[in-house]
């Protein structure tokens, strides 16, 4: 019964060769018949053949399979780096011939080392010889400055040798004022509008020392008078004042002036005067100018009236308010 049991699969089937005849079909493989009875007898019916179904089987190709690779860890994402081209790479320099070399000169020998210099990226020394000479030559300067400043005072008055004290004196005044009279000027315009005065001590090396005064007054329409007193005392350097205002007084000229010297008042005196006449208005500026010993005084009387204005008047004025200063400061 063994010998009968078909293979497997079906893989040992023989296969028929061109020239044989039909194989023998097998018990399994025998088709169904009947007989007259009725009854069949067939092979298993399970195991029907179908012509080539045991032919020769060749499995499909199949797709190629790469071997397995080991694990790997997954990296962390980096993005790629891009690469920028500069500007000055963007762009081709234009190629321009290159000079042709000199011809050689003759050989050229080191220099002599400079004492001093240093070695290669050391900075020099900062010298002080500069600083020293300038200063030297400003203190010169200024020494120079000074001797001929001593020098001018002596050529122009003063003396190192000299007093600065004389006749008169302003240790005794705290008012410029009193040593005038204000009112005098009612006579043109009645009402006082100002009156101040300044005094400058003498200092204990030199002397000096000056008093000032000033009065103002006002009257009806465009009337008004003035007048400043200026006392000045000598000191150990320096002309005296005196020769500054002569030269300023009497040293202009022009239409309605005129100056001269005075006699019987101190030791030099001088008088100087500018008149305006108009249709409209008349102002005259009357002036006076003493020198006597260590004072030098000036008085100015300014008047301006609708009216016309005697001058002579003026004068008088303005020498009377002259002598009361002298007489107020003399020791």
């Amino acid at each position: 019964m063994t010998d009968n049991i078909p293979p497997h699969g079906g893989h040992e089937v023989p296969t028929a060769t061109p020239g044989d005849a039909e194989p023998t079909p097998q018990w399994w493989e025998a088709p169904t018949t009947s007989d007259s009875s009725g009854s069949s007898s067939s092979a298993d019916p399970t195991m029907v053949r179908v012509p080539g179904q045991f032919d020769a089987y060749t499995p499909p190709p199949q797709p190629y399979a790469p071997p397995p690779q080991p694990y790997t860890a997954p990296q962390p994402y980096a993005p790629p780096q891009q690469q920028f081209a500069s500007p000055q790479q963007s762009y081709a320099q234009p190629q321009y011939p290159q000079p042709t070399p000199p011809p050689p000169g003759p050989p050229s020998y080191p220099q002599a080392p400079v004492y001093g210099a240093g070695y290669p990226g050391t900075p020099p020394r900062r010298s002080n010889t500069g600083w020293i000479v300038g200063g030297i030559a400003a203190f010169v300067v200024v020494i120079a400055l000074i001797g001929g400043l001593v020098v001018a005072a002596k050529k122009i008055g003063g003396d190192d040798s000299k007093s600065w004290t004389g006749d008169y004196a302003m240790d005794k005044v705290t008012d410029s004022c009193s040593l005038v009279t204000p009112s005098v000027l009612t006579r043109w315009a009645p009402t006082q509008k100002e009156l101040k005065h300044t005094e400058e001590q003498p200092d204990s090396n030199f002397g000096g020392g000056s008093l000032n005064c000033d009065a103002k007054y006002e009257g009806t329409s465009i009337n008004s008078a003035s007048l400043t007193m200026d006392a000045d005392f000598a000191s150990k350097y320096g002309s005296p004042h005196y020769n500054i205002w002569k030269d300023i007084d009497t040293g202009t000229s022009g239409s309605g002036r005129s100056s001269g010297a005075m006699s019987g008042l101190g030791e030099q005196a001088y008088f100087a005067y500018r008149e305006d006449t108009s249709a409209s208005f008349n102002s005259l500026d009357y002036t006076i100018g003493v020198l006597d010993d260590n004072l030098s005084l000036q008085v100015e009387i300014n008047i301006y009236s609708k009216t016309s204005i005697d001058r002579s008047a003026v004068a008088a004025a303005a020498e009377a308010q002259a002598r009361q200063v002298m007489a107020g400061l003399r020791k």
